[in-house]
């Protein structure tokens, strides 16, 4: 089949020309609706939120800031997890979102 093809393009070099010509022409239109994303974000939008409050400590910090923070934050759309870390007077909750989520209207949730 590849050797016909071969033998047909040097019997009718114009047609084949045009072949080229065409595809040429079809690759150049499609290339520019190509994105063109040279380094594409691949990483999914983190947001930290911290609570300090000198006066209690690791424990109560937990019960009373971050375990309600995470209740009300999985019940956000397009979030994957969300982890806490409680200290003595500082309270993080960490909130991942999937990655393809918008990075300004998960900040504003």
């Amino acid at each position: 089949m590849i050797s016909g093809l071969i033998r047909q393009s040097f019997f009718s070099p114009l047609l084949t020309a045009l072949l080229v010509a065409a595809g040429t022409v079809i690759g150049g239109f499609w290339i520019q609706d190509l994105r063109r994303d040279v380094f594409p974000d691949l990483s999914a939008p983190v947001f930290n939120v911290i609570a300090q409050n000198a006066a209690m400590g690791a424990e109560e910090l937990e019960r009373a800031i971050a375990i309600p923070l995470e209740v009300a934050l999985a019940g956000l759309p397009d979030v994957r997890r969300v982890r806490s870390n409680s200290q003595l007077g500082v309270a993080q909750v960490t909130i991942e979102f999937d990655p393809g989520a918008d990075y300004y209207r998960s900040r504003q949730l």
